[in-house]
């Protein structure tokens, strides 16, 4: 990623994202944490490679997880906020249809659907089963 790919939008900073990733799909992520570093960061670059090198042992997974738990946390709205406002079609039972409800070992944990979406679409994904099964804790 070259320096130049910072672009500011409505009093916020995006990377823009259109090679080497997910098929070099365009995507704009939004810059949360340490701005004003990033800005430093990227404007020192210029349309130079921000980084040379990424070293061999980095997690990258694992800072996506947590750039993607981050994301969230700053996006979702307060769960029991959320409005009853579907009937499920089977039992007739009113539920929360802005909520993903966690299943198996995660059992009763609860997610703002909308927040999941757009920490989705930053990472390069468009579902937010990906983003529940592999990316918040």
């Amino acid at each position: 990623m070259t320096g130049d790919k910072l672009v500011q939008k409505n009093n916020q900073y995006y990377i823009i994202v259109n090679r080497g990733s997910k098929g070099g799909r365009y995507r704009e992520a939004v810059v949360i944490g340490n701005i004003e570093n990033v800005k430093r960061l990227m404007n020192k670059a210029g349309q130079e490679r921000t980084f040379n090198k990424i070293p061999e042992g980095a997690d990258i997974h694992g800072y996506r997880a947590e750039y993607a738990t981050a994301l969230y946390n700053k996006l979702a709205r307060p769960i029991e906020e959320l409005p009853y406002d579907a009937i499920h079609p089977g039992i007739g039972i009113l539920y929360q249809s802005d909520v993903y409800n966690c299943r198996k070992n995660r059992k009763g944990i609860k997610w703002d659907k909308k927040a999941m979406l757009e920490v989705s679409k930053a990472l390069g994904h468009n579902r937010i089963s990906v983003i529940a099964g592999h990316y918040l804790h």
